[in-house]
């Protein structure tokens, strides 16, 4: 198969996926390819878009966003006839309004992915401080038997709480 048909192949089985087309309809459709072959590709072609972060994804969109919006000003801008104005104005709406909803799951989903991460971090940071703390509580226990590592206890949790309140005086 030429290069150009390839290419032609992988956006119609891109398309046909985005369509909601299972691998099985997908061969249907392109008997040159297996049910198999059909959805590899397809998950071979998603990840090799899939390098930009949530971030990125939201400034490509805004950009297209933008690039779209003007688009659509100058053909207003453009138009002679009024009796197409509306409709067009029609559509430019409900491009924006597209466009917005989908910003606004992006966010969504960015921000419980961030809640996420700061539970895991945080979670591994409890982890590392009472291990370290255990570990010189047990090397202060051999060294010196005759301390009391209650006290030390009684000091370390001041100091935490004393911390504790300082960051959120600083939030």
């Amino acid at each position: 198969m030429a290069s150009k048909e390839l290419e032609l192949l992988d956006l119609r089985l891109l398309q046909a996926a985005a369509n909601g087309y299972s691998p099985d309809e997908m061969s249907r459709k392109y008997p040159s390819v297996t049910p198999a072959e059909a959805a590899v590709r397809v998950k071979e072609m998603l990840a090799s878009r899939d390098i930009w972060d949530e971030v990125e994804k939201q400034q490509l969109l805004l950009h297209s966003a933008y690039a779209v919006k003007e688009k659509m000003e100058a053909l207003l801008d453009d138009l002679d006839l009024l009796d197409d104005v509306p409709k067009h104005i029609d559509v430019y709406v409900k491009l924006l309004k597209t466009m917005d909803g989908i910003l606004e799951k992006r966010t969504k989903l960015t921000e419980a992915e961030m809640e996420q991460i700061t539970r895991a971090h945080a979670k591994a940071m409890m982890g590392m401080i009472e291990a370290g703390y255990q570990r010189a509580r047990d090397l202060l226990a051999q060294e010196y038997p005759m301390v009391d590592l209650l006290e030390i206890d009684a000091a370390f949790n001041q100091g935490m709480k004393e911390a504790s309140y300082a960051q959120e005086e600083d939030d």
